[in-house]
């Protein structure tokens, strides 16, 4: 259903340097639209989300600081898998936000978190999965399917480290 979501705030605060979130998803419709998979606030103007653009592509926005991907995502016949692995220690910006989908590590443009931001992710406040989260009151939810959605607390992981693509299948 298109207005359904998931709500957890944690009861304490976890690495807001790193941490990695994956999930398979299935985009159903809305193309075109903005569909948030991951989101979080701890306030009016501070809060961070992992989501599809009005032109299709994903996106990584702490606080209005964006980095998306140079693809689109238009497929609704397949399911995506999608790793959004984060490590703001790392000193080249680039490797601050890294997005895997199918496997393959995505060519990102855009602004990358400053060096050692404490994210607002795996903060002890609200996080929203396939909704906009409290700042957005209900808008941009995620038309598709998810499942088996990890999050790993401390680690910047690949996606090789959820799966491997059989050589004889793909």
């Amino acid at each position: 259903m298109a207005n359904t979501y998931l709500t957890r705030t944690f009861s304490s605060a976890g690495n807001r340097k790193k941490w990695t979130w994956s999930a398979w998803i299935k985009r159903s419709s809305g193309l075109g639209s903005q569909q948030c998979l991951l989101a979080c606030s701890s306030g009016a103007t501070v809060f961070h989300l992992v989501y599809f653009d009005g032109n299709d592509k994903l996106n990584h926005n702490y606080n209005q600081t964006y980095c998306n991907t140079e693809r689109v995502f238009r497929d609704t016949s397949g399911w995506y898998h999608l790793v959004c692995a984060v490590d703001t220690t790392q000193s080249t910006a680039s490797n601050r936000v890294k997005f895997y989908v199918n496997g393959v590590q995505e060519t990102l443009s855009g602004n990358f978190p400053s060096q050692n931001t404490d994210m607002t992710i795996n903060n002890n406040v609200r996080h929203d999965i396939s909704n906009g989260g409290a700042n957005f009151n209900g808008q941009f939810y995620f038309d598709g399917l998810m499942s088996h959605i990890h999050f790993c607390d401390g680690y910047q992981y690949q996606a090789s480290d959820f799966g491997e693509t059989d050589a004889t299948t793909g």
